[in-house]
């Protein structure tokens, strides 16, 4: 399914996708809709996900927890971390202020430091 599609990209999303919505008020773990990407490929098949609606648009996550650590991809390497150093002290030795950045714990946002 295509969660960022009306209809999901289904026949039948749009009636599917106004079900999944209004059984918001069942546990998540009884409603049946698990994350089949990475949690699947190491080894947890059913991971229960939260489905609803936030500012218009449909959000699939995960109950908080290790699941949520399954989706943050890897952490930067050193090799990355030099090359933004380097980018940085570029910037600055060209006269531009520059400044380093962080993710959130959740990976959602990044904040210069």
């Amino acid at each position: 399914m295509d969660m960022a599609r009306p209809d999901l990209g289904i026949a039948g999303g749009a009636l599917l996708l106004r079900q999944i919505l209004k059984d918001r008020r069942y546990p998540v773990a009884t409603r049946g809709l698990v994350c089949d990407e990475d949690c699947v490929r190491y080894g947890f098949p059913n991971e229960p996900m939260y489905v609803y609606r936030r500012q218009g648009r449909i959000v699939v996550s995960h109950v908080r927890g290790e699941a949520e650590q399954r989706h943050q991809g890897p952490p930067e390497t050193d090799e990355h971390k030099a090359y933004k150093e380097r980018a940085i002290n570029a910037a600055e030795d060209g006269g531009h202020r520059a400044k380093d950045e962080r993710w959130s714990e959740d990976r959602k946002s990044a904040a210069m430091w």
